[in-house]
């Protein structure tokens, strides 16, 4: 966290990804590692009904002992320019259909009512991926709805009629009835072409866009300071964990668990991009840790502090009924992030989705090919044997007790011989999913948790499956697996730093470098030319409003492309289609490149590697773990190409192929955006250079 007086709180530690459905228990682990005071306030964003937004890192170090620090990255835009129009786009559609599905016109004023009505509706909306306006006041909300009504009135009344009946009549009879779905889908293309060509309209929008993330930015300085702030860019907040009352406010703002629909607060976790929690350490880890010289080398830092981290998904199944989007979460989990370990919580009882998300594994496993271990979490064997305990003493003839005091108890091995089955039954499932790599680092942990309620704990169920049986077994598959990349080399400092890390970037060598390999004849092979076949395939097409942002808010962030598949005899106002160019531009990135960089573009002016094979060993990481390809893409397409496009227009239509018309100037010969390339490889090889030092590097 703290490095040579500087404060940094990226989570730069070996780091467990965890993943499990609603409700499996994946929040408890988190009681391996730390204290029970600072679990008292992690554990108040779980529960019945909990929700997380999105992933929430946690990590563990004993830098800490007595305070969480909650480091947050403030979106740049909070309530995005897509979210806006498609609560304008609903309202407005709504309200074209209710006053002429009857051939006739209401009174002005009955619109105006209709239109604050549903706006202040679609403001208080429950579901929590479009929840951000709840974290303002009533009053708030209602202004905001007035101001869109006020602007938008005067549209509606000019262009109603035209919209509505342009829509109908391009639908057969049967199709253009008030309660089809297809008559909203007409109207709603119908209000975008017409917005498009009121800039009046579309500017005061974006003023409401702007008005409604400047509030949401003021309810975020509510709880951090903005002078509170890291040198990587994270605002922070420290609760002391013995004066708790004086974080009460902060403490339930952040750790909500978000169930809207049971009254339940919205966590100001929607404002941030990034959010990663610190905590202490707990003795029994840190001794297990600091007893063993394999374990301590893994999770020791480059200043000989120990740290883990907790990478907490979002619970799966959780009010879903797209079995295709949760697949394709899982898929995401598995194969697009960078972890050290993965760890599948799958319950042993008492999990209504157990065997959903088994399946799903099963099915996601099939081409996983990494070298990291997995681990699975058989939680919750306290409910298996509480009910075995149960069915056990119903099974007994209650007329033979001697005055009903003698029950039956299950034997230990009995237990045991359940649970291996069980377990056993996973673990090969798992085990033949598995088609592209051995099956060595596959690794099932029964355990329980959290305290029995009922239970009665005998000292043999607690050596085999309490919590300190499952810490060891975590710790001793991941400092296994991990131990050979894990020894660290020495550098020498000469000179106090002043950037926190003894490396410096030369910004313009890169870009140099970049416009070298870019007039390489193979980059015109294998990234320009088929990048600019694509694009070209794609130019001119409306894409429905979920596909266009199911690319631009799900998958061009993480530096994907997105194949979109209607039914466009459905929609026939929207065409499927295919971006795919992401990939041509992360190949690149090849590890010749960046070895090219490293060797020519990064100096250490401040001290040098103790050998020539300590300085080799950092580039080797560099060049094939710690830099992320995927994530100099999304800077590009994303951050760049994307963001610049949403300000192009309204409708799908123009700021899709905005998007596509930027990015064929990114892949032509003659490249327009040598600048966004060279910022966007600069800082993603800082990141990467970072990495390798505070997990492989000792400062002397």
């Amino acid at each position: 966290m703290s490095e040579n007086g500087l404060l940094f709180l990226s989570p730069d530690v070996r780091t467990i990804e965890k993943v499990g459905s609603t409700g499996s228990g994946k929040t408890y682990g988190d009681l391996l590692f730390t204290t029970q005071e600072a679990f008292k306030v992690l554990s108040l964003s779980s529960g019945e009904g909990s929700a997380s937004l999105g992933d929430q890192t946690k990590v563990y170090t004993d830098r800490l002992i007595d305070q969480i620090v909650v480091a947050a990255k403030l979106s740049d835009e909070i309530y995005t320019w897509a979210q806006l129009i498609e609560m304008y786009l609903k309202v407005l559609t709504k309200v074209v259909k209710t006053y002429y599905k009857d051939n006739h016109i209401e009174k002005s004023e009955q619109m105006e009512k209709e239109l604050v009505g549903g706006f202040i509706e679609a403001l208080n909306s429950t579901r929590n991926t479009e929840a951000q306006p709840r974290l303002l006041s009533e009053g708030q909300r209602s202004e905001i709805a007035m101001q869109i009504t006020a602007y938008s009135l005067p549209f509606l009344n000019q262009k109603t009629q035209t919209i509505y009946y342009e829509a109908k009549n391009s639908l057969r009879e049967i199709e253009a009835k008030p309660t089809s779905r297809k008559l909203d889908e007409a109207i709603n293309q119908r209000l975008q072409i017409a917005i498009d060509f009121e800039t009046l309209l579309v500017e005061k929008l974006r003023a409401t866009h702007g008005f409604i993330n400047s509030l949401l930015k003021q309810h975020f300085f509510g709880y951090f300071s903005e002078n509170e702030i890291s040198n990587d860019d994270y605002y922070y907040y420290i609760i002391d964990l013995k004066q708790t009352e004086e974080s009460i406010d902060f403490i339930e703002a952040m750790f909500s668990n978000n169930d809207l629909s049971s009254g339940k607060k919205l966590s100001i976790e929607v404002l941030c991009s990034d959010v990663v929690i610190y905590a202490p350490m707990n003795e029994g880890t840190k001794r297990l840790i600091r007893s063993n010289r394999k374990m301590e080398m893994v999770f020791q830092g480059m200043d000989g502090s120990l740290s883990l981290g907790s990478r907490d998904t979002r619970g799966m199944y959780h009010e879903s009924a797209d079995q295709k989007k949760e697949f394709d979460y899982l898929q995401e989990l598995l194969y697009d992030r960078s972890y050290d370990a993965l760890m599948l919580v799958c319950p042993v009882f008492g999990d209504n989705n157990h065997s959903k998300l088994r399946e799903d594994i099963k099915a996601g496993l099939g081409n996983y090919s990494k070298q990291t271990p997995i681990i699975i979490l058989n939680n919750k064997v306290d409910l298996l044997i509480d009910d075995r305990s149960k069915e056990s003493n119903q099974l007994i003839d209650l007329f033979e007790l001697d005055d009903f005091q003698r029950t039956s108890e299950i034997s230990f091995d009995e237990i045991k011989a359940e649970i291996n089955e069980r377990v056993g039954s996973i673990h090969q499932e798992f085990q033949l999913a598995q088609q592209k790599r051995g099956n060595s680092l596959l690794v099932t942990i029964p355990c329980y948790l959290k305290p029995p309620s009922t239970m009665k704990i005998t000292h043999e169920i607690h050596e085999a499956y309490g919590p300190k049986k499952a810490l060891q077994l975590i710790l001793t598959v991941l400092s296994d697996a991990l131990v050979s990349s894990s020894e660290k080399v020495d550098f020498s400092l000469n000179s106090t730093l002043e950037s926190g890390l003894p490396f410096e970037i030369n910004r313009m060598k890169i870009r140099e470098l970049i416009i070298e390999a870019w007039n390489n004849p193979q980059s015109a092979k294998r990234v320009q030319q088929p990048a600019l076949i694509n694009i070209k395939d794609n130019l001119g097409k409306t894409p429905h409003g979920r596909g266009y942002n199911a690319l631009g808010y799900n998958y061009l962030p993480k530096g994907n492309g997105w194949t979109s598949n209607i039914d466009e005899s459905y929609f026939t106002n929207c065409q499927s289609f295919s971006v795919t160019f992401p990939a041509n531009l992360r190949n690149f990135i090849t590890s010749e490149l960046i070895g090219n960089i490293i060797d020519k573009a990064v100096s250490y002016p401040n001290g040098k590697f103790k050998t020539v094979e300590g300085q080799n060993k950092i580039k080797d990481i560099v060049q094939m773990r710690t830099f992320r390809s995927n994530i100099f893409v999304a800077n590009v397409l994303f951050d760049n190409a994307f963001k610049e496009a949403e300000k192009a227009g309204f409708s799908y239509y123009v700021r899709f192929n905005k998007f596509l018309e930027i990015c064929h100037n990114y892949f032509k010969e003659q490249n327009t955006a040598i600048e966004i390339y060279t910022d966007a490889l600069s800082r993603e090889l800082e990141h990467a250079f970072g990495l390798a030092f505070r997990l492989h590097v000792y400062l002397k």
